[in-house]
């Protein structure tokens, strides 16, 4: 911000954001009613598309993984890449959907928190329905007027969408943590016993994949490298205090001595014996 006179003129160079420069046009728009026979693909699209389902329920397909759609999931089908999507067939899904593409195109959609790798996520409406109608209003005066008005409103959706992003990335944060804590608590507890990461995983109530990798996001490590780490730990202490080699092993968890002393000098660089002998008090 620049203050010249009684005029203040303000900058955007130098800001951090993708919409400096925008090159984003609308390509194409919709809405697709609730169908139980719906099903489209597998086939590739010319541009990048977006599509919100503001009922029902439905399944995407893209790079051979398979995702759920439900009421306020955005889904991203990316330019040029395989995809499949189909209604249920007895909650039939219906959804908008914008085509897109420019230079900015895929920046602004990361900023949604969308990629190829990460295709669909949960949205509170907040506007963004009013918004995709207001879209269809501008799109069918069929002129100059309403294409420079539908691509001012598309611009307004994506800048609801990354707001909205941004409030649930700042919630989805708190709630993986708390998973996380209550995953600590369980290993703390439970690390002399038969424990494995699917066990904990379906201790604290989720899916042993996404707990993966909420787990090495928050504690910067695997949920499995902590395990072992933490029962590492413990052993230390149980040496320490002249315990045996093989108590030790059986009370931190490990199914065997041998397993235990080639975890124990994996992470120590020595011996669990020569270790006890270095550093037990009797």
């Amino acid at each position: 911000m620049v203050q010249v006179g009684k005029n203040t003129v303000y900058y955007l160079e130098g800001v951090d954001h993708p919409i400096n420069s925008v090159d984003l046009r609308l390509v194409n728009f919709g809405v697709q009613g609730k169908d139980s026979n719906h099903s489209h693909g597998p086939t590739r699209k010319d541009e990048h598309v977006l599509q919100y389902v503001f009922s029902g329920e439905g399944t995407y397909i893209l790079n051979n993984k398979t995702y759920k759609l439900e009421q306020n999931s955005l889904f991203y089908l990316p330019k040029n890449e395989i995809v499949k999507y189909f209604s249920n067939a007895v909650n039939p899904y219906a959804y908008y959907w914008i085509g897109v593409d420019g230079e900015s195109v895929v920046k602004l959609i990361s900023a949604i928190g969308l990629t190829k790798e990460s295709p669909v996520i949960s949205i509170d409406d907040d506007g963004i329905t009013d918004t995709f109608e207001s879209l269809k209003t501008a799109v069918l005066k069929d002129n100059l007027s309403g294409i420079l008005e539908a691509n001012s409103i598309v611009l307004k959706l994506f800048s609801l969408l990354t707001k909205a992003n941004l409030s649930n990335d700042k919630t989805i944060k708190n709630v993986s943590m708390e998973y996380v804590n209550k995953a600590l608590y369980f290993i703390r507890e439970n690390f002399g016993k038969d424990v494995n990461v699917t066990k904990i995983s379906k201790a604290v109530g989720l899916k042993r994949n996404y707990f993966d990798v909420i787990f090495k996001q928050r504690m910067g490590t695997s949920p499995i490298d902590y395990l072992i780490s933490y029962r590492i730990e413990q052993a230390k202490i149980m040496l320490s205090s002249g315990m045996s080699v093989t108590e030790t092993a059986i009370n931190c968890g490990f199914n065997s001595p041998s397993n235990f002393g080639v975890k124990f000098k994996k992470m120590t660089g020595i011996t669990p014996l020569n270790f006890k002998k270095k550093f037990s008090k009797i």
